[in-house]
């Protein structure tokens, strides 16, 4: 590894970051005036993935200093981010529709 450490603002703008998709994660994680047993509608579903992806990649990439890596340890990591979302999603949608069934 040859790159530098983050800074202690490029961490803590990094850390602001994280907890503001946090804070819509929650949001879009809460179904208003649904039931306990309601399934999330797909908006949802998405907004949580893709804030939940790009928190996992910025925490690789700032905190875990992958950015310092070659593009063969991103690509990896990357992949394996997205198989990971991919798997959650293909959980959810086959959950919502054994629900349907």
């Amino acid at each position: 590894m040859s790159g530098a450490y983050p800074g202690t603002r490029k961490l803590l703008a990094t850390w602001a970051v994280l907890m503001g998709l946090t804070a819509l994660s929650l949001f879009g994680g809460q179904v208003i005036g649904a039931g306990r047993d309601a399934s999330l509608p797909w908006w949802s579903v998405a907004l949580v993935l893709v804030a939940g992806y790009y928190k996992a990649w910025q925490i690789l990439m700032v905190y875990l200093n992958l950015r310092a890596s070659g593009p063969g340890w991103r690509g990896l990591f990357r992949a394996l981010l997205l198989v990971t979302f991919a798997l959650i999603l293909g959980g959810y949608l086959l959950a919502n529709h054994s629900a349907m069934i």
